[in-house]
């Protein structure tokens, strides 16, 4: 996001950036943005009761992730339409314990140090550098494995931003062909300037 664009972006509460790490709030931000929906419509899409579904739509529009955007008449009935308050939000830097990174950061370092099925770590060189690669089981499932590739390498900021294009486009790829009935991953592509005392 441009900093130039951040004076028109609505800045969340704590309250709606904890809503932000729940996936049933992403399902129903991504049911609402291409058009305005009943509460039916998007219980339907989340495979939950309405009433369910309902609870949650409520604390989304106090907390202005979603607003009301009309109604539609169904069977004599007017039913209200909801729709994404933005297609963007800023969540300020003192919520940073509330914020999705960070959140996403937190379950990122539980599932590696409690899910992980490693045998153990391999340091090697490969002929040019030193690498350490988590070491599996021969059985072990793909599902069981979780992969880890780590380097230190010196990047000029003109290949920071080329290497920071590459990671979104490979997260777009794999984002927009997922499987819907496979088990979810939590992927994560980073990229960080280490203080003096790493040099």
């Amino acid at each position: 996001m441009k900093d130039d664009s951040l004076s028109s972006t609505p800045r969340l509460s704590r309250g709606a950036a904890r809503l932000l790490i729940s996936r049933r709030t992403l399902l129903i931000l991504e049911s609402t943005t291409q058009e305005a929906r009943t509460a039916k419509q998007i219980a339907a899409d989340l495979g939950q009761s309405v009433e369910r579904t309902w609870h949650h739509l409520r604390a989304m529009i106090a907390a202005g992730l979603l607003i009301e955007a009309g109604e539609r008449q169904r069977a004599g009935r007017p039913q209200k339409l909801y729709r994404v308050a933005s297609e963007r939000f800023f969540v300020q830097a003192e919520l940073r314990k509330g914020t999705v990174g960070a959140q996403l950061s937190k379950m990122l370092r539980v599932a590696l140090e409690h899910e992980d099925q490693s045998t153990g770590e391999l340091f090697y060189f490969d002929g040019n550098r030193w690498r350490v690669e988590k070491a599996y089981d021969p059985l072990a499932s793909v599902e069981d494995r979780q992969h880890d590739l780590w380097a230190f390498i010196r990047l000029s900021a003109t290949q920071r931003r080329e290497l920071a294009t590459e990671m979104e486009a490979l997260l777009e790829k794999y984002t927009s062909n997922q499987s819907l009935t496979a088990p979810r991953s939590l992927v994560r592509f980073a990229s960080v300037s280490l203080p003096p005392e790493f040099d």
